[in-house]
């Protein structure tokens, strides 16, 4: 080009156009995804999504942020610095144009003008002077107006007045833990009850075979009729006390532990789980004798005999075959010994 002063014009009113298109893609990107978050919430909040619900949620709010990010904020950008498909100086020229009405299509002609690039012309010559000088008391840039992106800023207003509105009136809940839950959507959570399910029984450990009575309480406003003990898909009606707000349930020769809830009209308490241990047996024992030398006595062993006579100084080694026994507690005229093995067999001498 031969006239650079009007080119330069030209970029400096592109980049300042892009640097507008930036301004507003970030005002609109905060407008979009801070409305967009509220919305969730708020339906998180009365709804309780199941957990792929909220999966398609949380990555349909980031995919389609991260989106209108591109090409409102990033792809403006890169083209600040040529990057892609920028607008032409023509492009240029006819927005210019349109702004300036002395300029009219007098910047489109003098572009069109230099495409003919004919030297030995002087008429030509004279009138790309004439248009030039005439452009150049013209500043581009003032096409482009910043101030005309307040009316997005004017939009932050509603959304920042709701969240101001949510803190100050105490229920910030609404946005902390709807939210937490959206971004944990692999987890499991269970709407809360308008009533407390309140478990009794101070410990639910038990020896294999025994059984076992649930006990639970219930607090709060609408209590149900009926309350079910709930194990995978089975639904154990649990017995209510006359007069009173206390069930129970009562289990028979328990073998396995499980895990269980307390289910009522829709809503379910959390987890529990039945701890069953293994009934601890002594299978037999036995006894090896090591005399001392004077006796003359040869050494020998016995099983699973209740009182034992030997000459004193005798040596023994007792010996205990056991079934689901971690620890023995062997106790000698006052004194207390233990004995942990990570088998079933237990030796003390």
């Amino acid at each position: 080009m031969k006239n650079s002063v009007i080119i330069e014009k030209i970029n400096l009113f592109r980049n300042k156009f892009y640097l507008n298109l930036i301004i507003k893609g970030i005002l609109l990107s905060i407008f979009f995804s801070i409305n967009g978050f509220l919305l969730i919430v708020f339906l998180e909040h009365l709804v309780w999504f199941d957990s792929k619900f909220r999966q398609f949620i949380f990555w349909g709010f980031c995919i389609s942020s991260l989106i209108f990010i591109i090409y409102n904020i990033i792809i403006p950008f890169l083209k600040i610095y040529s990057f892609g498909n920028i607008i032409s100086n023509k492009q240029a020229a006819n927005i210019i144009g349109e702004y300036f009405r002395d300029i009219d299509d007098k910047l489109l002609n003098l572009l069109e003008l230099e495409e003919i690039n004919d030297k030995h012309s002087e008429l030509l010559i004279a009138s790309i002077n004439q248009k030039t000088e005439h452009l150049n008391k013209f500043k581009f840039e003032d096409v482009i107006n910043f101030s005309s992106n307040k009316k997005y800023l004017k939009l932050l207003i509603i959304p920042f007045t709701i969240i101001i509105l949510i803190f100050v009136t105490g229920n910030n809940q609404i946005i902390s833990e709807s939210s937490a839950r959206v971004i944990n959507y692999n987890e499991t959570f269970t709407k809360p009850a308008p009533f407390k399910f309140i478990l009794k029984n101070k410990t639910l450990d038990l020896i294999e075979n025994q059984k076992l009575k649930v006990l639970l309480e219930l607090k709060g406003s609408n209590l149900p009729n009926e309350v079910f003990i709930r194990i995978a898909d089975r639904d154990l009606l649990m017995s209510k006390a006359e007069s009173s707000d206390f069930y129970s349930y009562e289990f028979y020769n328990i073998k396995e532990s499980f895990n269980f809830n307390f289910y009522s009209n829709g809503f379910t308490s959390k987890k529990y789980k039945i701890e069953v241990k293994k009934r601890p047996l002594m299978l037999d024992y036995m006894i090896n004798f090591s005399y001392p030398k004077h006796t003359f006595k040869k050494d020998d062993s016995q099983k699973n005999i209740g009182e034992i006579f030997v000459p004193e100084g005798t040596k023994t080694k007792w010996s205990f075959k056991t079934k689901n026994v971690d620890e023995l507690i062997f106790a000698i005229d006052n004194e207390i010994e233990n004995k942990s093995f990570s088998n079933d067999d237990f030796e003390i001498q």
